[in-house]
C-alpha cells in the first residue's frame, strides 16, 4: 500500500498443500491452488529478471506487524527481500491468512511468517524433479508426509524407495513430528519427573510425622479419650477432636507455603510466552489436598483410639 516500513519474516517454502498437511487453520483468503500460476513463487536471479514474483500467504502476528487485520491483508501487494539489502526483491499478493504457527517450544511467542511455492516446487513424488535453471536452484531437500497410522513399517519403506527415486544420491532420514516436539521439552519432562519425586517423599514424610505425632497425642490424652467417651461423646466427635488441632496447623502452613510457592512459580512461568494465570483457586485447592492427606493420616489413628473400650483408659483411676 505504498508503506515503507519493514519488518523481519521467517520464510517458508513448500508444496502447494504444505499449510494443508500440517492443519494449519485458514484466517483470511485461501491456500495456494496448484491450478493458478500466478500461486507460484518466481525467486529473484539473473533469469528471472523483472518476472520475479507470485503470491504469499501470511501468519496472523506477520499481518500484525503490518498494522492490518486478516481481511484487510487479503489482496495487499508486498515486497519480499531475501537477500536483506534490497538486491534480490521478489513482490507478490496476499492471498491468504494463517494462524501462528510454533515450529520452536512454547518459550518463545511465535514469529511473523510468510510461506510461499517457489517455482520449482515438485507438485508430487514423480520419478524426476522438474527441470531448473541456473537462477532457479531446486530448494527441496524435505518432504512432509502424514501417515494415516497403521503398517508405518511398510509406508515408511515405501517412503525410502519412493526418495531413492526422487534423489538416489541423497540417503534420506526420517523423523516424526511428535517425537521432534516431544525434544523441544524434555527439560520440562525432568523437571515433573524430579518434582513429582520429591512431592511423592515430602508426603511420605509428612505423612509419617503426622502420623508420630498422632499417636503420641492419643497415647497422651487416652485417659481424656475414655473420659469424654464415658460422658457420651460419639467416635466422630472424638476423632473430629483430634482432627481440629492437626487441621489448624496444616492451615498454618498453607499460609506460609502460599506466598512462597506463588512467586516461585510465578518466576518459573515467566520462562512461556504461554503460561497459565496462577489463580487463588491453585492456591486454595492445594490446600484442601493437604488437609485431605492430614485428616485421612491423623483420622486412622484417631478412629482406632475412639473406638477402644473406655475402660481401658479409666481402670487405674
Amino acid at each position: 500500500g505504498g508503506a515503507s516500513d519493514s519488518i523481519d519474516v521467517i520464510s517458508t517454502h513448500g508444496g502447494y498443500n504444505f499449510l494443508e498437511s500440517y492443519g494449519v487453520a485458514l484466517r483470511a483468503g485461501r491456500y495456494f491452488d496448484e491450478r493458478l500460476i500466478s500461486d507460484v513463487l518466481t525467486l529473484p536471479g539473473p533469469a528471472a529478471g523483472s518476472s520475479a514474483g507470485g503470491s504469499y500467504v501470511l501468519s496472523e502476528s506477520a499481518v500484525r506487524a503490518l498494522g492490518l487485520s486478516a481481511e484487510e491483508a487479503i489482496g495487499r501487494r508486498i515486497e519480499m527481500d531475501f537477500s536483506r539489502d534490497f538486491t534480490s526483491i521478489a513482490p507478490g499478493v496476499i492471498i491468504g491468512v494463517v494462524e501462528d504457527i510454533h515450529p520452536f517450544s512454547l518459550h518463545e511467542t511465535p514469529k511473523p511468517s510468510a510461506f510461499y511455492v517457489p517455482a520449482t516446487s515438485p507438485g508430487a513424488f514423480t520419478g524426476s524433479m522438474p527441470a531448473t535453471s541456473q537462477a532457479q536452484p531446486a530448494l527441496f531437500n524435505q518432504a512432509s508426509i502424514r501417515l494415516a497410522g497403521g503398517n508405518s513399517a511398510e509406508v515408511l519403506e515405501w517412503i525410502h524407495a519412493r526418495w531413492k527415486l526422487i534423489s538416489p544420491n541423497e540417503p534420506m532420514f526420517h523423523e516424526f513430528l511428535d517425537a521432534r516436539y516431544a525434544a523441544l521439552y524434555q527439560e520440562e519432562e525432568q523437571q515433573a519427573r524430579f518434582f513429582t519425586f520429591f512431592a511423592a517423599l515430602t508426603t511420605g514424610i509428612a505423612c509419617l510425622g503426622l502420623f508420630g505425632l498422632t499417636s503420641f497425642s492419643v497415647e497422651k490424652r487416652f485417659r481424656e479419650i475414655g473420659i469424654r467417651k464415658v460422658m457420651g461423646s460419639s467416635v466422630w466427635q472424638v476423632v473430629l477432636l483430634l482432627t481440629n488441632d492437626f487441621s489448624k496447623l496444616v492451615l498454618i502452613s498453607n499460609l506460609i507455603a502460599w506466598p512462597l510457592a506463588y512467586f516461585a512459580m510465578a518466576r518459573w512461568l515467566e520462562n512461556f510466552a504461554y503460561r497459565i494465570d496462577l489463580t487463588p483457586v491453585v492456591f486454595i485447592g492445594s490446600g484442601l489436598i493437604a488437609l485431605c492427606v492430614a485428616w485421612v493420616t491423623v483420622g486412622g489413628t484417631a478412629a482406632k483410639a475412639a473406638n477402644q473400650n473406655p475402660v481401658l483408659a479409666l481402670r487405674y483411676e
